[in-house]
């Protein structure tokens, strides 16, 4: 992770640890607009996220909550000093926050 990709000149693959990603992903990635897909999705959304996630930042979830607070129900839990991948503390309060979620919204 920490690659970083030269918008104008992407190589033919990169490989992210075992993962060896080709050109057109990035070519790909380059030309979405996940935001105007996310405000077609009118069902229920539970967004868990370490507010110290250094590989997704953490403006996207609140982008996500702005984008889908009109047709949605939308609840968003910030897993305080959770990075990208939960690991013991943090992974049992991203799993309450599941649980919580599942018992509010049946």
């Amino acid at each position: 992770m920490n690659k970083k990709i030269d918008k104008s000149a992407i190589p033919q693959f990169v490989r992210i640890g075992p993962v060896k990603l080709g050109k057109c992903y990035f070519t790909d990635a380059l030309n979405l607009n996940p935001y105007s897909t996310l405000s077609l999705y009118t069902g229920k959304v539970l967004l868990v996220h370490g507010n110290l996630d250094k590989i997704v930042p953490f403006s996207y979830s609140y982008k996500t909550q702005q984008v889908l607070s009109n047709t949605s129900k939308i609840s968003l839990s910030i897993i305080a000093g959770g990075r990208h991948f939960f690991l013991f503390n943090h992974n049992k309060l991203s799993k309450k926050a599941l649980s919580d979620y599942i018992k509010t919204s049946i």
